[in-house]
C-alpha cells in the first residue's frame, strides 16, 4: 500500500493478511537524523535531533492525532480492535515490510528508520 492506506493496516491487523508499506519519496520516513527537505519547515535540517523529536511529537499531538485517531479508531472499535495514537509516528507503516522507491544518494537509509525498510530505486519501465 500507500503510505496513507490506513485501510490496508487496519485490514493486516483484524484479518493478518500480509501488508507491505511503500514510499516514493524518504520524507514520508521520518527520521531525527538526515532529515529531508519539508516544505514549510525549512528549518529542519538545521535542527538538534532533540528539537526534532520535540517537533515530531508536536505535530502528532496537536495536529495528525487529532484530525487521523478518531475515524481510524472509530473504524477499528468497529471492528473489535484497540485504538491505536501515534499514527504518524510508527504505527502506519506496515510491521512486515517498507519499500523505498528511490535509491539510496537519493534517501540515504537512517538510523532510526524500521530495520525492515528496503530502498529498491526507482521504479523504472
Amino acid at each position: 500500500t500507500a503510505g496513507f492506506a490506513f485501510g490496508a493496516r487496519i485490514a493486516h491487523d483484524k484479518l493478518k493478511v500480509p501488508l507491505v508499506t511503500v514510499f516514493l519519496q524518504p520524507e514520508m520516513l521520518r527520521s531525527v537524523y538526515d532529515s529531508p527537505k519539508i516544505s514549510g519547515v525549512p528549518m529542519l535540517s538545521l535542527m538538534p535531533r532533540w528539537g526534532k523529536r520535540l517537533l515530531f511529537n508536536a505535530i502528532d499531538r496537536f495536529v495528525a492525532d487529532p484530525l487521523l485517531t478518531p475515524p481510524v479508531n472509530g473504524l477499528r472499535k468497529e471492528l473489535g480492535l484497540p485504538p491505536v495514537h501515534r499514527i504518524l509516528d510508527r504505527w502506519w507503516y506496515s510491521p512486515q515490510r517498507i519499500i523505498g522507491f528511490f535509491p539510496k544518494w537519493f534517501g540515504a537509509q537512517q538510523p532510526d528508520w524500521p530495520a525492515h525498510t528496503a530502498l529498491v530505486g526507482f521504479p523504472l519501465y
